[in-house]
């Protein structure tokens, strides 16, 4: 699709419109087209960001498992192994950065929140109380909530996992038998938070510690 259509697509959208990425502040992945690095850039410059991030040490627990259904190779890769190796998806042609899996989340992490456009909120804060987390982050943008709104059923501590599943499910739905498009849902495989404590050994601890720990202390997970 050309900047042309998809500004012409955008127009054509009633009330607002909501996109999704999972690109780094420098929007590097953009910067193969440089007219589209640059309205891209403009894009986010002119429009309300929200950032949600994670305890990194879940990050990369996820980030695995993710992997591992994708790649063979992976498979073969002790989890201690794959925190300390590069991030692939740091090996865009004209990045400057050659991270491991740590260095790429804290880079990650601080490039987006020392934005002064970017609204912040964790995933713990969604997973633990949904409706105030919206709530919250509806203030803080300036959006008011509908007096007659329903408060959101949180029925157990596993509901904004259950959210993520059925999402994703629908829109997996909505996509099959159509040929021309795609979808980049991802089905969470737990989604629930603190499940690193199984995962990392004291010298992964001393290693995620050793790169990102004071971005975990500025964050309030330890």
């Amino acid at each position: 699709m050309s900047i042309s259509e998809f500004k012409s697509l955008v127009a054509a959208q009633r009330g607002a419109v909501l996109v999704k990425t999972h690109a780094p502040p420098t929007l590097e992945p953009f910067g193969v087209d440089t007219r589209l690095l640059r309205y891209v850039r403009s894009l986010a410059a002119e429009s309300d960001v929200v950032y949600v991030y994670r305890d990194g040490r879940d990050v990369l627990v996820s980030l695995y498992y993710y992997m591992r259904n994708n790649d063979r190779e992976i498979r073969k890769v002790p989890f201690s192994d794959f925190i300390r190796t590069q991030n692939c998806f740091d090996t865009m042609p004209r990045s400057k950065h050659r991270f491991n899996r740590v260095e790429s989340w804290k880079f990650h992490v601080e490039g987006w929140l020392e934005h002064s456009v970017v609204s912040s909120i964790s995933y713990e804060d969604l997973y633990r109380d949904y409706e105030m987390a919206v709530i919250t982050l509806a203030t803080r943008l300036g959006l008011e909530i509908e007096a007659n709104v329903k408060p959101i059923a949180l029925p157990h501590s596993g509901y904004l996992s259950s959210r993520l599943h059925g999402f994703a499910r629908r829109v997996a739905r909505m996509m099959r038998g159509q040929s021309s498009a795609t979808s980049s849902a991802i089905l969470p495989r737990k989604g629930i938070t603190g499940e690193w404590v199984r995962h990392f050994s004291d010298q992964d601890i001393l290693f995620f510690n050793g790169i990102a720990g004071d971005l975990l202390q500025e964050l309030g997970y330890v």
